[in-house]
């Protein structure tokens, strides 16, 4: 089973790649004490092995399905590796980073969109109104685009999700201003 991590504007990024590079070394590291373990004292590495299946086979059976395991390094060393320490062979996921600069990218442009009108138009009223309406337009596009990714295909549906998106994020808008007049009142 593989292991795959999913991390979270740029900090977050940062964050992201330093936990795939610690995660990288840390398994990188098991899997070296794993394989000098099992090379310079197999007793030590069956005796890994059996405590790793002691809970989950009968003591009768215990030992035939260590000496099975134990008979072969590469065996007793992938068991170890995938059942005691839970290390997949494969190195981290491609999908960390993907997923991690999809969710940077995606605070950055959802926190840069609603800020334009304000870089160019002077009148702070008129960028207010600019800033919802743009908002309103690309969570709507957003809402549809989505669901169309998925496979959606009825113009009815999409439209709805569309204007579910402009709900869920009017909402979050108006619980934000709600909540900076609650406490500077």
């Amino acid at each position: 089973m593989k292991r795959e991590c999913h991390a979270t504007f740029v900090p977050l990024l940062d964050k992201a790649f330093a936990n795939a590079g610690h995660f990288r070394q840390s398994a990188s590291a098991t899997r070296a004490t794993t394989i000098a373990m099992v090379h310079t004292t197999p007793v030590e590495a069956r005796a890994a092995v059996i405590s790793t299946l002691e809970c989950y086979v009968s003591a009768a059976l215990l030992d035939a399905v260590a000496d099975d395991i134990t008979a072969s390094h590469d065996k007793t060393i992938a068991f170890l590796l995938e059942h005691q320490h839970q290390v997949d062979s494969a190195d981290v996921s491609p999908r960390l980073y993907t997923s991690a600069l999809c969710i940077a990218f995606g605070y950055f442009f959802g926190g840069l969109i609603p800020l334009l009108p304000y870089v160019f138009i002077a009148d702070g009223g008129v960028a207010l109104i600019c800033s919802v309406v743009v908002m309103v337009f690309t969570l709507f596009a957003f809402g549809v685009g989505k669901t169309a990714l998925i496979g959606e295909r009825s113009s009815k549906i999409r439209i709805c999700e569309g204007l579910k998106m402009v709900g869920l994020g009017g909402s979050a808008a108006a619980a934000s201003v709600l909540c900076v007049r609650l406490v500077h009142q």
